[in-house]
């Protein structure tokens, strides 16, 4: 004999009693059997504004939020977040971990990238895994990095000084 339970979707997580009895012309039998439901186990993962994209300099740091939703419906303990990322980048997450979040919960993560003060001037990938006891999310981000616009200044400064000296010195050599 078998015996198929079909729990609502909107059945909440716990367990449930059953009674099975079975019965023939010669016999009747009866059992009570408990179903255990566990929930389902979902995350969500994201920015508030939809945007994957940040802008940083090379080795200074630049933040992000995104956010972390249980969308499942039983509780999802241990979350924690692994980033894979260019070599020598630092990636550090506000808080670490998530201990405990509950259905429908949302909690804020802040990011912090800090590109290495080598990487070159160009865009990045950047994956982020966001990882609980029975359910895994990621989340892909482009990280354009920038040179620091302080240079630029200099370098167009010199510029300036240099043509500035020619036409100087142009100016007082065309006089002979």
């Amino acid at each position: 004999m078998a015996v198929e339970v079909k729990p609502s979707p909107l059945a909440v997580p716990g367990r449930y009693p059953i009674k099975v009895k079975a019965s023939s012309e010669k016999a009747t039998a009866e059992v009570e059997l408990t179903v255990v439901l566990t929930g389902t186990y979902k995350l969500e993962v994201g920015t508030a504004s939809g945007l994957l994209s940040l802008n940083a300099l090379r080795g200074k740091p630049a933040n992000m939020s995104f956010y972390v939703k249980n969308s499942g419906t039983a509780t999802q303990n241990n979350i924690h977040f692994l980033s894979f990322k260019p070599e020598n980048w630092k990636i550090e997450f506000t808080p670490d971990k998530i201990d405990t979040l509950a259905a429908d919960e949302v909690k804020q993560i802040e990011m912090t990238i800090t590109p290495s003060s080598q990487a070159l001037v160009g865009d990045y990938s950047v994956s982020i895994s966001v990882q609980g006891e029975k359910a895994q999310k990621d989340l892909e981000l482009r990280v354009t990095v920038r040179a620091a616009t302080l240079w630029a200044w200099v370098g167009i400064g010199l510029i300036v000084l240099v043509v500035a000296g020619m036409v100087v010195m142009f100016m007082k050599m065309g006089r002979r």
